[in-house]
């Protein structure tokens, strides 16, 4: 692929017809199909014959973690270009697709009209939780047939995500994963053998009532992950017989939820729902085969009667795009996004009178701990109470709650057999899943996370010239970033292929030594909390050197994407890797690594280890605190000026930008070599 292949450029928001009729025109017949994802934190697809695949999260094109919003500037993108077919996966609801065709092309007749004579548009309907399951099937498929297993295997798969279209919170399927027969197959085999509605358990909701309040101020959608942190310094807060009532206390509510009997906290969440979401209790939607999907041509229409939506407008208000009916019946047909569940909860669901009674002795600090704390623990022995109740032996799991990847260390202990965590959350998963339905030559580009070619010519203009290197020679990349590194330095890392997802896939990455120091020292260059966990990035050659291998043995795939823990030997000492280390609260001590897997990642890995010692480094997002992943160069040199600013305050040494343009050969090898062999 040439940077050609990816001629897309972001668009802002509500830009005119003239601005963007002074754009110099692209080359149009390039791309033949498009997959597009309408729903919380837009994502969209578009692929042409399964050769070039270009992704995109609206979270990481505005720079900030939305809510429920229309990706209409990437249709607007999309729409100068001869598509043939724009297949748009909905979420979101029962959209008025001449309304938000009509304000992308800024009132303009002429130009709606273009649009609908050259465009097939069509609406494809997937049931949010069963696109994660199919997402999930997908992944185990892919990874099993490179491993070439010798027989297909019988899963279970755990989907724990905001509600879905049945107003699910968890859901649990079984399928029979067949790397010998065709995808298609492993995807028709799935069926959902339980469902959880949100009446009786949100974990959104109940991570919200305990975490993200006011009580102790993290934020909903980017304080979360701290939860994992301050749950470690529980001994500090309570004494062991303290912590062990506290206990007791948790694992009844747990047993509480596999009652029939709504009391307690699951009668007081099914009322606090109740409450701003009436006639949800007792919905019991139809059985929908998972892999069903329904797919029909969307007819446009000029309605000249009605007055013209500005983009801007649909974008702060994205109920504005929505056909008829109010906004709580289209939830209840369509489900909601993490970020409605959040509001909802900050609005509605304050921590219960009783907890903030024991807690208005305790400090902010102390709350932190005690609230992420009850929340994981929780969660956690849900999790496994579930999967003993389910006879559960091989797990596939998917849905924003695993990416708790402590969470998915107590679910491997909780099991006997494999394990597969689908990298993938939020939108990205439906658009990757659409078009997996619709082009199935495309399922093992949807397991590759590096997908957007990117433009790094843009100069740098900011204040720290002298730190910020441009190389787009292998061999000099590999010998300045490794020597930096074994020299203590932080070095960000900017290659020109994007990344799917909020990680750091070495596209996007902060890399260092394994030290607390360093650990410690990239938290305050990036505005987060000390209690920030660190991931490991280390070669496969590594990966049974410093993890137990009775788990190493038991994953399937989930390794490129630093989305599980693992237990770390006894053996590896913890001076030398404390800043890529989990306490767990049973003693043990995990981290959640990510298996290099191409060429000069591997080789700089290696050069590293020759240099100090350290079979891994830290590896964390490019991103100061709150904003997204980088997207574009811009992205990067803004995030890099906060690091240097806050570096001259604090008296540490600036950190070293990398801006890496060597070829694509070297830098990424694809696993393109496996196809699906059969349509769906």
């Amino acid at each position: 692929m040439t940077r050609d292949h990816f001629p897309l450029h972001g668009t802002t928001p509500g830009v005119t017809h003239d601005a963007l009729a002074a754009t110099p025109p692209k080359e149009r017949g390039r791309y033949r199909r498009a997959c597009l994802f309408l729903g919380h934190n837009a994502a969209a697809m578009v692929w042409n014959d399964a050769n070039d695949l270009f992704a995109i999260e609206d979270e990481k094109e505005s720079r900030a973690k939305g809510g429920e919003y229309v990706p209409l500037h990437m249709l607007l993108q999309l729409s100068r270009y001869d598509l043939d077919e724009v297949d748009v996966i909905n979420f979101l609801g029962d959209v008025d697709y001449s309304e938000v065709i009509r304000a992308l092309c800024g009132g303009d007749r002429a130009r709606f009209e273009d649009f609908r004579s050259r465009t097939r548009l069509h609406e494809l309907k997937v049931n949010h939780h069963a696109t994660h399951a199919i997402n999930g099937v997908l992944e185990a498929w892919v990874h099993e047939r490179q491993a070439a297993a010798p027989q297909g295997r019988a899963y279970h798969v755990l989907i724990t995500d905001g509600t879905g279209d049945d107003y699910e919170a968890t859901s649990v399927y079984t399928a029979f994963v067949d790397p010998l027969a065709p995808l298609g197959q492993s995807i028709a085999s799935l069926q959902r053998v339980r469902r959880i509605p949100a009446s009786d358990l949100s974990c959104g909701l109940l991570f919200a009532r305990l975490v993200c309040n006011a009580d102790t101020g993290f934020a909903p959608l980017k304080d979360e992950y701290k939860s994992l942190g301050y749950e470690t310094a529980i001994d500090k807060v309570l004494d062991h017989n303290a912590r062990s009532r506290l206990d007791r206390i948790v694992d009844k509510v747990v047993a509480s939820f596999f009652d029939d009997r709504p009391r307690g906290l699951k009668r007081a969440l099914r009322e606090d729902i109740a409450s701003f979401l009436p006639g949800l209790h007792g919905i019991e939607p139809p059985q929908t085969p998972p892999g069903q999907f329904e797919r029909k041509p969307v007819l446009l229409h000029w309605d000249a009667d009605k007055p013209t939506r500005s983009i801007l407008d649909i974008r702060h208000r994205p109920t504005l795009a929505l056909r008829g009916s109010a906004e709580e019946t289209q939830h209840l047909g369509h489900g909601l996004s993490v970020r409605t569940m959040q509001d909802m909860a900050t609005r509605h669901v304050p921590m219960p009178a009783c907890v903030r009674r024991h807690l208005a002795s305790c400090d902010r600090f102390q709350i932190r701990v005690l609230a992420s704390y009850v929340a994981n623990r929780f969660i956690e022995h849900y999790a496994a109470t579930l999967l003993k109740r389910e006879h559960v032996e091989n797990l596939i799991v998917g849905g924003g709650v695993h990416f708790n990847v402590k969470l998915n260390n107590v679910i491997l202990n909780s099991i006997g057999g494999k394990l597969c965590c689908a990298p993938l959350a939020g939108d990205v998963v439906h658009a990757a899943t659409g078009a997996v339905l619709l082009d199935p030559s495309l399922a093992t580009r949807s397991t590759d996370l590096l997908l957007l070619k990117r433009d790094l010519a843009a100069a740098y203009r900011g204040d720290f010239p002298e730190n910020v290197v441009h190389l787009d020679d292998p061999e000099a990349f590999l010998e300045i970033a490794a020597r930096q590194i074994a020299e203590g330095q932080l070095v960000n890392i900017v290659k020109d292929w994007g990344e799917l997802g909020p990680r750091a896939l070495l596209a996007n990455s902060t890399l260092c030594l394994p030290t607390e120091a360093l650990k410690n020292r990239v938290n305050l260059l990036n505005g987060r909390d000390d209690y920030m966990p660190m991931a490991p990035v280390l070669r496969q050659e590594s990966l049974r050197t410093l993890f137990v291998n009775p788990e190493v043995d038991r994953i399937v795939g989930s390794l490129h994407g630093m989305i599980v823990a693992l237990t770390y030997r006894d053996d590896v000492p913890r001076d030398r890797y404390a800043g890529v280390m989990h306490f767990m609260n049973d003693g043990r001590v995990t981290g959640r690594p990510m298996v290099a897997t191409n060429a000069i990642d591997r080789e700089l890995l290696r050069r590293v280890e020759v240099l100090s010692g350290h079979q891994t480094l830290i590896n964390t997002s490019f991103n100061v605190h709150g904003k997204s992943t980088v997207q574009r160069l811009r992205h990067a040199y803004a995030d890099f000026d906060y690091q240097c600013r806050n570096a001259d305050a604090l008296a540490l040494p600036r950190p070293l930008l990398i801006v890496c343009t060597a070829t694509p050969r070297i830098l990424r090898e694809t696993s393109t070599a496996i196809h699906a062999e059969a349509d769906l």
